[in-house]
Formats: structure tokens, C-alpha cells, sequence
């Protein structure tokens, strides 16, 4: 056999070496129709210890029963080049991103259908510290679209199985538990991130309430503590995966959730919508919630799970809750792991008002710059609205509601600028373009000429 040369040969032996001595005692046991060693050979039942695996021993880790342990569970080390090995396809985020989504700290609040998906795949994509807050437990009409629950942990806190569950995963995740409900005089403690190391950009809250007062409170604190947070919006009652969206809370249409949070946040703690980004559908609810039978009719607040909570049942499709969460984690990794991505704006434009903000376009080039007809049109047109401004003039934040409301108008209008190009056109309320037309860029305010500017350079190294 030729020299063996380097650690990483070293360690492909070592791990083949194992992996076939793993398969080996299988088949033998297979083979001699019985269990390994150290496992209980009678019949197993719904409760009996599952048989442990090849990982389990080697990390000296107890069987697992179906259910949670009596004792919490506490993370366990992992040997490097196993480490290594499990989350080798995050190479996607190269080292420095990795190493920030590991050193990073996520807050889930509310573990249903939504914050458990959102959990289990953060946990798998290399989040090592996660704190993961709900009152509530596990119930039988919940196994529909909870992401690790059994029939066994029905009747078990949600936020106890889910520690459990993510430890069985990944062994050495630092899981924080809390058994609870989000209320304002709790949010320090729940919030708190002192004793984690890490510095509040480092953080993220994933809100998965569904109630309202509860979700605007969460939000509020948030913002207090200068903690980003992506908001669920509501997945009962939809059904349509490809009408999923991030945006801020102020952008969505076709969610009644959203727009009910957005006046308790307005009204209840004077916070602005387009400060809170959100997962949401746009697809119009396919049902209603069920009505009450006839002895909740009588005395509905005594079948509340929670003074002042839905009382009625809202049907959910499992798949849709599924997606939301998978949504969030994958903005949430990608924002720690610095590859963010812009989401598509949903701003429809119809052929008429594209071909109307087009003839406007023209027409202030010819009046204002004496120019011949510029090289745009309307499929370019509508990627400068929608995907560079996001539907929304830079400087008042008004959106592109109607023709009269925003119009096209160059940044630069030096003779030997650009011209009327994509990666020198703004998208502005008319008022303001008419001033920009007559002072120039000196009538905007320097904040807003930095995020023009920036939203600007971004295109030109599209090489617009």
C-alpha cells in the first residue's frame, strides 16, 4: 500500500475505516437476526429506547427514548473533523460567513408551524446558539405542520421537544429553552443578550406569534433594543407557495394580519412599518376560519387557550406555515452569512401605466435636457422601478401608487455624464423631480443622496 501523506488522507481513512466497521456490525447483526450489543432485544413498543447509532456511541451519548428526557438535555462536543464533515456543504457561505451564522445568537419566539421549521434549519445550516421561547405544548392538531413533533411529545411544551429534537440533530447546538409566553414585562430577560457575546447586529428574532397584541409588543421591544426582526405574517388559510414574499410590513397586500399590525404598531407604539421586514402572502384567503359550535357559542372566552386569544379554529394547509419558516431561515443565514439578496418587490405595473411613465420619461428629457428619444423601454423601465427603487422614492418614501404620483428623472446631468441611462435614473415624486429639475441635487438631503448614489453605483457595476 503507497505512504499515506497529509491530514486530510489521514482523515478520509479514519473516516472510511469507521464508517465500513459501522456497516459491517450492522449486517452481521442483520445477519445473525438480532441487535447489536448493548441493546434491548425484546419487542419495542411505542416507548421503548431506539436502537443507538454508530454516532450516538462514538459520542458517548445515551439511548433516546420517543419522548423528552426526564433531564434537559445539554449539548454534547462533536470531534472537529466531524464538525467538519457535517456542515461541509456550507461552504456556500465561505469561512467568514460560516464563521459569523456559527457566532451568531437567533431568538425564535413561537414554536408552531412556522417557528419550528424556522429552528430545525438553522440549527442544521450551522446556527450553534438558538433561544427558543413558547408557552404553549404540543397538540394533536398540531402535528400537521410542526416540524420534529411526534404523537409521543403530544401534551409536552413545544419549546422542550424542540430542544430535544435539535440536540438529536446536532449534539453540540447550545439551545436555550424558555417555557413561556412573550409579554412586555418579560422582555428583558427574554431579550437579554449580554451574557451571549455577542453585539445586537449579531442577533436576530424570528416572530412566529400569531397573536396580535403579543406580535406588536415583540416587534416594539425589538426595535427598543435595536434587535433586527423578521416578522411571519399569516400562513393559515393560504395555499399558494409562489405568492410567498419579503418586505416591509408597510409593502404587503392581501394580508389582513399585516394590516391589522400595522395600525396596532401605529397606534399602540408609534412605529413605522416600513422599519419592519416580513414574510407574507399575497394570494387571497382560498377559506374562512370555522365557526364555534354551539357550546363555545354560550361562553366563548372559556375555551381560549389564553385570556383575549382566537377562540376559533383557522384552518392551515401544513406545507404553508412549512414554507414561511423555511423562508425566514434562509434570510436570516444569509443575512449573518453576508450574502444577502434583494427580494422582488410585488408592484404590478400594467401595460398602461408602463407605457404612460415611459411617455413622461421622454417628454422631461426632451423639455429638460433637449434630448432625442432615449434608449429605454418598458421591460427596462419596470426593472428600474421595481427592482432599483422598490417601488418608492428614495427621498419622500412614497410609493409608485399611481402615474401622478412618480415619475423618472436623471441624478447626474452634467454634459459629459451618463445620459439617460438605467444607472442614472431615480425613481421621485413628482414635486421632488420638478425641484431637482430647478436646483439640482443640492434640494435633497444628504441621507437620501447617499442611498441614491449607492443604489446607483450598484448598477453601474451591472455596466448599465
Amino acid at each position: 500500500m503507497p505512504a499515506v501523506h497529509g491530514a486530510g488522507e489521514r482523515l478520509a481513512l479514519f473516516a472510511g475505516g469507521a464508517l465500513a466497521l459501522a456497516l459491517v456490525q450492522l449486517l452481521q447483526a442483520r445477519r445473525e437476526g438480532g441487535a447489536p450489543a448493548n441493546e434491548d432485544h425484546g419487542t419495542r413498543g411505542p416507548h421503548t429506547p431506539h436502537p443507538r447509532t454508530f454516532l450516538e456511541k462514538l459520542l458517548g451519548a445515551s439511548d433516546r427514548t420517543s419522548s423528552i428526557e426526564a433531564t434537559p438535555t445539554v449539548p454534547r462536543e462533536i470531534p472537529p473533523e466531524l464538525e467538519e464533515e457535517l456542515f461541509s456543504r456550507n461552504r456556500f457561505f465561505f469561512k467568514e460567513g460560516f464563521d459569523a451564522i456559527r457566532g451568531a445568537l437567533v431568538i425564535v419566539v413561537g414554536l408552531g408551524g412556522v417557528g419550528s421549521h424556522a429552528a430545525h434549519m438553522l440549527v442544521r445550516s450551522g446556527v450553534k446558539r438558538l433561544r427558543v421561547i413558547d408557552f404553549d405544548q404540543v397538540s394533536l392538531s398540531s402535528l400537521n405542520r410542526h416540524a420534529v413533533a411526534t404523537w409521543a411529545d403530544v401534551g409536552l411544551p413545544k419549546a422542550l421537544v424542540l430542544k430535544d429534537r435539535l440536540h438529536a440533530i446536532i449534539p453540540n447546538a447550545e439551545i436555550d429553552a424558555r417555557v413561556g409566553m412573550f409579554r412586555k414585562e418579560d422582555a428583558d430577560p427574554l431579550l437579554d443578550i449580554s451574557d451571549a457575546g455577542v453585539l445586537p447586529e449579531e442577533c436576530f428574532v424570528l416572530d412566529c406569534i400569531d397573536d396580535l397584541a403579543t406580535k406588536a409588543e415583540l416587534i416594539a421591544q425589538c426595535s427598543k433594543k435595536g434587535l433586527r426582526v423578521l416578522s411571519s405574517m399569516g400562513a393559515g388559510l393560504k395555499s399558494d407557495p409562489t405568492r410567498l414574499h419579503i418586505a416591509k410590513l408597510a409593502d404587503c397586500c392581501k394580508d389582513r394580519l399585516a394590516m391589522r399590525l400595522r395600525a396596532q404598531l401605529k397606534k399602540a407604539h408609534s412605529l413605522d412599518p416600513d422599519t419592519v421586514e416580513c414574510v407574507y402572502s399575497s394570494e387571497e384567503q382560498v377559506t374562512e376560519m370555522l365557526p364555534l359550535s354551539k357550546e363555545q357559542e354560550k361562553n366563548p372566552g372559556d375555551f381560549g387557550v389564553v385570556d383575549n386569544f382566537r377562540v376559533r379554529v383557522l384552518p392551515v394547509l401544513g406545507t404553508t406555515p412549512a414554507i414561511f419558516g423555511q423562508t425566514m431561515a434562509c434570510w436570516v443565514l444569509c443575512e449573518i452569512g453576508r450574502k444577502p439578496f434583494s427580494p422582488l418587490v410585488v408592484c404590478h405595473m400594467s401595460s398602461k401605466l408602463r407605457h404612460k411613465m415611459l411617455q413622461r420619461l421622454r417628454s422631461r428629457e426632451k423639455r429638460v435636457h433637449g434630448a432625442d428619444w432615449p434608449d429605454i423601454d418598458e421591460s427596462v423601465l419596470e426593472y428600474i422601478v421595481n427592482q432599483m427603487w422598490r417601488g418608492r422614492c428614495p427621498v419622500t418614501g412614497r410609493r409608485a401608487l399611481g402615474s401622478n404620483i412618480l415619475e423618472l428623472s436623471r441624478w447626474d446631468r452634467s454634459e459629459d455624464g451618463p445620459g439617460c441611462v438605467p444607472s442614472n435614473l431615480v425613481l421621485l415624486a413628482v414635486d421632488v423631480a420638478n425641484k431637482l429639475d430647478e436646483d439640482g441635487a443640492g434640494c435633497v438631503s444628504a441621507a437620501a443622496r447617499e442611498k441614491i448614489e449607492a443604489t446607483l453605483a450598484s448598477q453601474r457595476a451591472l455596466d448599465w
